[in-house]
């Protein structure tokens, strides 16, 4: 079961992730998750997945601000 909190919590730990809106981003991939698999949010929260969820945050994450950017 996904523990928003717990995760949201887990999250800040990290370096860097402790100054956004990790709310914001925690959403984002919560919403990921249902487009890809068709589920409902009430289906999502009774599958493990916070460590798919915490990637995608992270993913995110690494990926703020870098729109139009190139190597």
């Amino acid at each position: 079961m996904l523990d928003k909190d717990k995760i949201i919590e887990e999250m800040k730990k990290r370096p860097g992730m402790e100054s956004i809106d990790l709310e914001s981003l925690y959403q984002d991939s919560v919403s990921d998750v249902m487009d890809f698999t068709h589920l409902t949010l009430e289906e999502i929260n009774q599958l493990a997945i916070e460590s798919i969820v915490k990637d995608l945050m992270a993913f995110r994450f690494n990926t703020l601000n870098v729109e139009g950017l190139t190597s």
